[in-house]
């Protein structure tokens, strides 16, 4: 065993005489001293940045799992709203054809409101016109209820003198005349056409 330091001791002399760095044997020995415990100092920093790095690399993962859930829980969200808006939107193009529906439903029933008023009016101005007793309406009607009973009672009156007419024989007459003209007024238009 003796033997066996001998040859460190021997070994350490030889680096002393051939080291520009060390002039005895206790500076190897410190420099070694020194860079072991650097080295175990470096050793148990890089323990320490293992652990610390393993540590951060565990903290990543789960911040990464918890973004990638809470992504996940926002985007089906964000699918909700958007399946919600598409239903609204389809309901707002129902209820516009709807409201249009209703509108042009609104607008033919004035339309035919004003052309039934319009010929409510025009009969009763037809029946006013051809009625020439004293009892005739002198101005214009200015509601469709007093000029639809107006037209209703000149109606039962002509009623009343077309079923006497013909009682007595006096319609049948005049169409034979009004025939006789009508014939008369369409020869005398040919000449005058063919002239």
């Amino acid at each position: 065993n003796l033997e066996a330091g001998l040859v460190y001791q021997h070994y350490l002399e030889k680096v002393v005489e051939h080291s520009e760095d060390f002039t005895e044997i206790p500076d190897i020995l410190k420099r070694y001293l020194t860079l072991s415990a650097t080295n175990t100092d470096l050793l148990d920093m890089v323990s320490a940045n293992v652990t610390e790095s393993e540590a951060s690399r565990l903290a990543l993962t789960q911040v990464s799992k918890q973004l990638q859930n809470e992504l996940l829980v926002h985007s089906s969200m964000i699918a909700e709203h958007q399946e919600r808006l598409d239903k609204a939107k389809i309901q707002m193009v129902i209820e516009e054809a709807a409201k249009e529906t209703r509108e042009d439903a609104s607008k033919n029933g004035i339309r035919e409101l004003g052309a039934g008023r319009m010929a409510t009016f025009n009969l009763y101005n037809r029946c006013r016109n051809t009625h020439m007793a004293e009892s005739r309406p002198k101005g214009e009607a200015k509601d469709v209820m007093a000029a639809l009973r107006y037209v209703e009672e000149r109606f039962r009156d002509l009623a009343q003198i077309v079923k006497e007419g013909l009682e007595e024989g006096l319609i049948g007459l005049i169409k034979v005349r009004e025939a006789v003209i009508d014939k008369q007024v369409g020869q005398a238009t040919y000449t005058k056409a063919a002239g």
